[in-house]
């Protein structure tokens, strides 16, 4: 049981470290959270406050503002841009306020169970090739490594699940300009749309074969 918790607490630290990606200067934008690695070999991470012409000013997470020379600046990352319907970018801050960990923990627990049953039965179908001596080795050792990366899997999907969900709790709650949201239903009418016209499209191609097996069977 102590293993098992251990395990679920690793995954769910590896998982919840966000992917970062690197950004020059020119692309920063404020209310960017970012890591600035300095010349000094120091490194600041915070929210863009404000761009300056040879500066930039960061706020860390303790409400400390911090100057940083364009010039002294090693490397910046941070996670991918994320913004509302308006543009304006939604920070990692506002949605780790809103993102909950339903999804984490039902991924994780029944694709871990999944993924043990399917593990176990492909490793045991693959052991039956084997000499004796190695059937026991065979079954656990692939139900072990199939379950470790089936669980894996589930809860990076059950992470960004959540991830996704947060994100558009806060574009709902924003809004958007009244032009915005007009774009937005005309892009939401032309999906469905789309989606009807593949639908018809199948529909007919299912038609036309049931016809061709039926004028195929009445040849004969």
């Amino acid at each position: 049981m102590g293993k098992a918790l251990l395990f679920l607490t690793s995954i769910f630290f590896v998982i919840g470290c966000s992917q970062h990606v690197q950004f020059n200067v020119d692309e920063l934008v404020p209310e960017q959270d970012i890591t600035l690695a300095m010349s000094s070999g120091q490194k600041l991470s915070g929210t863009v406050s404000e761009i300056q012409g040879e500066a930039l000013v960061i706020v860390d997470d303790k409400g400390q503002a911090w100057q940083a020379p364009k010039n002294k600046i090693e490397s910046i990352s941070g996670p991918e841009t994320v913004v509302d319907l308006d543009g304006k970018i939604i920070n990692e801050k506002d949605i780790k306020q809103a993102k909950g960990n339903k999804n984490f923990w039902l991924f994780t627990l029944s694709g871990g169970a999944l993924s043990l049953g399917t593990s176990f039965f492909l490793s045991s179908m693959a052991s039956r090739a084997a000499d004796e001596d190695a059937h026991d080795t065979i079954v656990n050792s692939g139900t072990a490594a199939g379950t470790l990366i089936g669980t894996w899997l589930f809860a990076r999907a059950g992470k960004k699940r959540d991830y996704d969900q947060a994100v558009a709790t806060i574009r709902a709650k924003r809004g958007g300009s009244p032009a915005q949201n007009i774009e937005t239903e005309k892009a939401k009418q032309q999906r469905i749309q789309k989606e009807m016209n593949e639908l018809q499209k199948q529909r007919e191609a299912q038609e036309a074969e049931l016809k061709r097996l039926r004028e195929k069977m009445l040849e004969k």
